[in-house]
């Protein structure tokens, strides 16, 4: 029956089952870490929002496919539920499992644990697990617990008395009224009163849930009459004025314009400077020729007189 419950990672593999020796036998792997009843005596109360619930939130769901294959667990309780080095939950002990479909089941009664159901042979179910685990996360946001046995709740009841079971508010329970309200229904005491099934209380606890933030609008783009990119998109932006001063005075010089001036301005520095050089070149230039004139005059009648060269 429990072979094909292998693929649940929060539930203990079952490696083999035989008899012998006139009784049954179990064989099921071995499951490192420290139950939840170790845990909670160590490290005290869980906050029920922020440590409870998403810690037990896989082992319910993977109850709640246990019990549509017809298969309760009737013995859920903080020393059957083991915390793993990984910081999982893994259900162990399937001692007392049976399938609901059997015409009758055992009595088995944990105190605190086991509701009124379970002390008869009929009438259990996957309520009889809720009822169990409810109790289980009773005695993990009071910091080790016990719930009231649901025998003495209902003989208290019966004699005219008041339901001995004390809210988890009451005992310093890390849990909000919401949830409270819903952990207390899957601990009432006739089944027909009881949340039904893993998933429906799974459901309600997350009807509870802290609403999200709303998202804050991104904020405005001030107009500056260029594209300009906004949010990882170039955004047209209309030219003139929008808000904010008159058109009489005037517009806020930006980083990138007076960059633009300044470039300009060296440029029109190195373009003079150029023209400076190209007319100093020309003047010496010409100067140059105009003093080797009188030079080579002279050289020629020197050369005339000396070789009687008619001038």
């Amino acid at each position: 029956m429990l072979q094909g419950f292998s693929h649940l990672k929060n539930i203990v593999h079952v490696i083999e089952f035989f008899k012998a020796n006139g009784t049954a036998y179990m064989v099921m792997e071995f499951v490192y870490g420290e139950t939840l009843k170790e845990y909670i005596a160590r490290t005290g109360a869980m906050d029920f929002e922020s440590r409870a619930l998403p810690l037990m939130r896989p082992l319910m769901e993977d109850l709640n496919y246990l019990h549509e294959s017809d298969v309760i667990h009737r013995d859920i309780a903080p020393d059957n539920i083991m915390i793993t080095p990984e910081g999982g939950l893994k259900l162990i002990d399937f001692g007392c499992a049976r399938s609901t479909s059997s015409e009758k089941l055992t009595q088995f009664i944990k105190p605190g644990y086991a509701p009124l159901e379970q002390r008869t042979t009929g009438g259990q179910g996957s309520w009889t697990d809720v009822y169990a685990f409810s109790a289980t996360i009773y005695y993990c946001v009071t910091g080790g617990k016990n719930p009231v046995d649901s025998y003495d709740r209902f003989y208290n009841l019966q004699n005219g008395g008041a339901d001995p079971l004390v809210p988890p508010s009451a005992v310093s329970g890390k849990i909000s009224p919401e949830n409270e309200q819903v952990l207390l229904r899957g601990l009432a005491l006739q089944s027909d009163d009881r949340i039904r099934t893993m998933t429906e209380l799974l459901a309600e606890f997350d009807k509870n849930a802290a609403p999200k933030p709303p998202v804050s609008p991104k904020p405005p783009v001030p107009p500056t009459g260029k594209t300009q990119q906004t949010y990882g998109t170039e955004t047209p932006v209309r030219d003139g004025p929008v808000s904010g001063p008159s058109n009489d005075e005037p517009a806020p010089v930006t980083r990138q314009q007076a960059a633009n001036d300044t470039l300009k301005v060296v440029v029109g520095i190195l373009i003079a400077v150029v023209v400076v050089l190209v007319i100093l070149v020309f003047v010496m230039a010409t100067n140059r020729s105009v003093a080797a004139e009188p030079l080579i005059a002279a050289e020629a009648v020197k050369t005339a007189i000396s070789g009687r060269i008619p001038i």
